[in-house]
């Protein structure tokens, strides 16, 4: 199933009567299943690509298919409904509560999406290693540890897609590979399409697929062996 597809995907800003460019004729299809890592310097439209595909910003021009539905297609509270649900998004500064504890910022999550599976929080804990911590503040916690956090709230609705914008990209290396290591075995064992954004080349090797972005285009697009 392609759980993502656009065509001719355009987006640019105007700023005082100047037209910039940041995604220029983007032609992508990501299947379910696959861990596809994004790459390219600083300003080469990563992050806009992730949140133009997630429905966070709004493209300017082409066509972008999510769930096999175009995007325009869906209503606000529709889209508002997917990113609840179906999507789950991991970002480079966490974004916990701070007045919130561990379990406390996941189970809110579950309810904005009006869920209620505490069963399901208990598990995410003990998957991403972080049982013994629940009654913690994120305060409380190291960076990597915060970030097994946002990835256990990213999923405790069961999404299909995690969008991964610099997860990394905060920490140390060994934590960011440990993260590394986390979302490769979510792929391998959960089987969740994720999209991860990265200025680093040294993580590709964790996915599946990598795109090589460059001023908008992609420039090389290529399947991972193992």
């Amino acid at each position: 199933m392609r759980i993502i597809e656009t065509k001719d995907l355009h987006k640019y800003y105007y700023e005082n009567h100047v037209k910039t460019d940041v995604l220029n004729g983007i032609n992508l299809s990501i299947n379910q299943g696959e861990f596809v890592s994004v790459v390219g310097p600083s300003g080469s439209g990563k992050t806009t690509l992730l949140y133009v595909l997630s429905g966070l910003e709004k493209k300017t021009k082409g066509s972008i298919k999510l769930f096999e539905k175009e995007i325009e297609e869906y209503s606000d509270h529709e889209m508002a409904r997917l990113r609840q649900t179906k999507i789950g998004f991991i970002f480079q500064f966490y974004n916990l509560l701070p007045n919130l504890t561990v379990y406390d910022n996941i189970l809110l999550a579950q309810v904005l999406a009006n869920n209620s599976n505490k069963q399901r929080i208990e598990e995410l804990l003990n998957y991403v290693g972080l049982a013994n911590f629940r009654n913690y503040y994120p305060n409380q916690l190291s960076g990597g540890m915060q970030q097994r956090v946002a990835i256990a709230r990213a999923l405790v609705n069961n999404p299909a897609i995690i969008f991964a914008d610099e997860p990394t990209g905060n920490l140390d290396v060994k934590n960011g590979l440990a993260i590394m290591e986390l979302l490769q075995k979510l792929n391998q064992e959960l089987h969740k399409t994720i999209v991860l954004v990265t200025h680093n080349e040294d993580l590709i090797k964790y996915g599946t697929r990598y795109l090589r972005l460059i001023d908008g285009v992609i420039i090389d697009d290529e399947i991972i062996s193992k």
